[in-house]
């Protein structure tokens, strides 16, 4: 079939819960659309890179990226951004340094495996600041962070795929911009090349074509 340039087979894509529900999913259904004897099926996983190898062809990751032996091809940029509602900053003011994180009411997503209460810094100068924030309020569902920090609970730090459309919209607000978080690009995780089939080159090829650029960018323009 891959010699007649028709796709076959089964592919499997996993991915974070929240950016799949928001970007791969619609992809997976234009895979179909375009690759009919195809099938597909998408997981979604507050944690998918910790499936098992043989239960995926493509992994979508966002976020720390400790040693793995599988191949990488980065998507997009993405960078996380402290943020907040302009309600919460009325009240109790907006932070000046990163250490003044402490006596405020931060949010934490726990996702893969990261150390989700110490927040990292750093200014153009080399400056760099770690911070560990109050272990308040957390959850493993980004879309909860966001509405809470949305209905003024606290301060988020959060990828900018999420927050995108909130900050420009005036629906939160960007703290410390003089401050840099440590980059998250958006990458595709693949098998070894000699096992890669052509149904999942055609999925990294609409995957790159969606997120070049990446659509988030686009709504702080």
């Amino acid at each position: 079939q891959e010699r007649k340039g028709v796709v076959s087979g089964h592919l499997q894509v996993t991915g974070p819960t929240g950016f799949g529900r928001r970007y791969i999913a619609p992809l997976v259904a234009e895979f179909h659309k375009q690759h009919p004897q195809a099938s597909i099926s998408l997981n979604l996983s507050d944690n998918p890179i910790r499936l098992k190898p043989d239960a995926w062809d493509i992994v979508i990751h966002i976020g720390e990226l400790h040693s793995q032996p599988y191949q990488m091809a980065i998507l997009a940029p993405n960078e996380r951004i402290l943020c907040a509602s302009p309600d919460y900053i009325s009240r109790r003011g907006a932070p000046n340094s990163p250490a003044e994180l402490t006596s405020h009411d931060c949010l934490a997503l726990r996702e893969n495996d990261e150390d989700v209460t110490l927040w990292r810094f750093a200014q153009p100068g080399g400056k760099s600041e770690a911070v560990r924030i109050p272990d308040g309020v957390t959850c493993n569902d980004g879309d909860v962070i966001r509405d809470w920090a949305l209905a003024g609970l606290g301060i988020i730090l959060r990828s900018e795929w999420d927050v995108a459309d909130d900050l420009a919209s005036g629906h939160l607000m960007r703290l410390l911009p003089a401050w840099t978080t440590p980059q998250v690009p958006v990458v595709a995780l693949l098998g070894p090349r000699h096992n890669r089939t052509a149904r999942t080159r055609y999925f990294l090829e609409i995957l790159r074509h969606a997120f070049s650029p990446a659509p988030w960018r686009r709504a702080l323009t």
